[in-house]
Order: structure tokens, then C-alpha cells, then sequence
């Protein structure tokens, strides 16, 4: 399989994180464990609609465009049978609230149609657009413009969530919740509360996932002699708290997850190491 990212549109930074095109040969069967992760995302599949599975349970869809809220579980498979050609938009963390005015909270391990969310002749027009040709990267633009056409909230009401953001961000996950809320003085029950309105979860579940993507990224550029030092790295006082963190997370062992193909996280999660 294919992948390759394009840049969003500067008009659209604060709501587009990445934009990801996906593409197989003439016929793809795979099961494909998703990675962790607290964005929300907007899909669109041009021909064969992979099905969700869930804690053992398929889901499939007749709809090729989706909306993917927050994944927290490590049992989530998106399964494939045919050709791929699939478009991934990966929203900031505050980016489907700036879109559409609610929580992603009810959307975490979910996946909903765009329809179910937005009901505009914009959208309309969109599918029309999308279904006139098979370029992934026309497909692409097409999502922006629909985008670009909502009414887009500019900025958050709440600086200090921007400033939560911020802190997690720069420390790759290696701080405390009760350590942001000495910083940017504000009790843990008032930022608990906000972040699940505006970002779909908790403080500490934002923290541990951020983490989770820079060890991934550690894993995949090999900046590191052994896992024992990787664990010290990434702020876990021994390795077995380290390995544990990491199966709860992922399902499997930082060693197994190296070895393994089930999943692409190598290839998608490149952006964090910092130099």
C-alpha cells in the first residue's frame, strides 16, 4: 500500500492537520489494526468502503464518506477487500468542534456518516465532484473547498486549552495533568470538564496518546540503543511500566509492534520526533 500526504490548505490550518491519500493496486484484502489516537478524522473512500470492526463486532457502511472520532481502544480494525483509493483528513484537536459546533466525546471509537453531521446543498455538490473522477489528489481538493464552505469557527473561546495543548505538545507527553493546571492555574475539575466539551477527552487520555505517537516515532527512526533506554526517554521510571503502558495502549508489546505488519503506524505517525 501507497501513502503519501499532501499540505491542507493555509486558509484551514487551524481545523486540517494533515491530509493522508491511501492507495492500493487493483485488489487489497487485509485487516488493518488502527493505531491509537485523540483526532478526529474525515474519510472518503472512491471505491470499495472498508468495514470498521470494533471489540470483535464488524460494522459495514454504505456510506464513502465518513467521520472517525478519537481511538482509544487497541482492538480496532478497519478491513479491506477490493481496491483502495481512500483519502484521510485528519482534523487539529480542536478541529471538528471548530466544524461543527459539538462534542467529538460521543464520536470516540465511532464512525459516523458525514451525512448524519451536515445536511447542505455544499455537500451535495461534493459527492457529485468527487464521483466525477478516480484522482485521489482532485479528491483532495474537492474535501478542502467543502470544507472552506462551512461556517468555521476561527478560535477557541478557552485560551487555556490552547495552552494545554501547547504544554502536552512540546513535552511529548511527559507531564502531569495536576502540572498543567499549576501552570495555567485552573482546577483539574474545570479542565477536565472543557476538554471533553471541546476535544472528546480527558486531559490524561490526550497526554498518554501523545506519548504513545512520540515513542512510535522513536520505534520507526531507531533513535535509541535498546528498549530499556527508549523507556527512560519517554519519561517511564523502568521498563516494565514502559512495556505495560504500551500493550495497554496498542494491544501488543513494543517489540511485537515492531515485527509486526497489522498495522501502518510506521509510515503514518513521521511528524513528532523533534531535532
Amino acid at each position: 500500500m501507497d501513502i503519501y500526504t499532501l499540505p491542507a490548505n493555509e486558509m484551514l490550518e487551524h481545523c486540517i492537520r494533515r491530509i493522508t491519500i491511501f492507495q492500493s493496486g487493483e485488489y487489497t484484502n487485509f485487516r488493518q489494526k488502527l493505531t491509537p489516537t485523540p483526532y478526529c478524522c474525515l474519510t472518503y473512500n472512491h471505491f470499495h468502503i472498508p468495514d470498521f470492526e470494533v471489540n470483535g463486532v464488524v460494522a459495514k457502511s454504505g456510506q464513502r464518506l465518513q467521520v472517525t472520532g478519537a481511538k482509544t481502544r487497541d482492538d480496532i480494525y478497519a478491513i479491506h477487500y477490493g481496491k483502495l483509493s481512500q483519502i484521510l483528513i485528519e482534523f487539529t484537536v480542536a478541529g471538528f468542534y471548530f466544524l461543527f459546533r459539538r462534542s467529538p466525546a460521543c464520536l470516540q471509537n465511532k464512525t459516523e456518516a458525514l451525512t448524519e453531521l451536515t445536511e447542505t446543498h455544499a455537500l451535495e455538490i461534493l459527492i457529485s465532484d468527487l464521483s466525477s473522477t478516480d484522482d485521489p489528489v482532485k479528491h483532495a481538493d474537492f474535501l478542502q473547498n467543502f470544507i472552506a464552505s462551512m461556517n468555521i469557527l476561527k478560535t477557541l473561546k478557552f485560551r487555556y486549552l490552547e495552552n494545554t495543548i501547547r504544554l502536552i505538545e512540546e513535552s511529548n507527553g511527559k507531564i502531569s495533568v495536576h502540572s498543567i493546571c499549576t501552570q495555567i492555574n485552573i482546577s483539574e475539575r474545570q479542565l477536565n470538564r472543557k476538554f471533553m466539551e471541546i476535544i472528546g477527552l480527558k486531559p490524561i487520555q490526550y497526554i498518554k496518546l501523545k506519548q504513545l505517537h512520540y515513542i512510535i516515532n522513536l520505534l520507526h527512526t531507531e533513535q535509541f540503543s535498546s528498549l530499556k533506554e527508549l523507556a527512560y526517554e519517554t519519561g517511564f521510571y523502568d521498563p516494565a511500566h514502559f512495556h505495560n503502558h504500551f500493550r495497554k495502549l496498542t494491544g501488543m508489546s513494543p517489540g511485537a509492534f515492531l515485527a509486526s505488519d497489522e498495522h501502518v503506524a510506521f509510515k503514518y505517525y513521521n511528524d513528532l520526533v523533534k531535532e
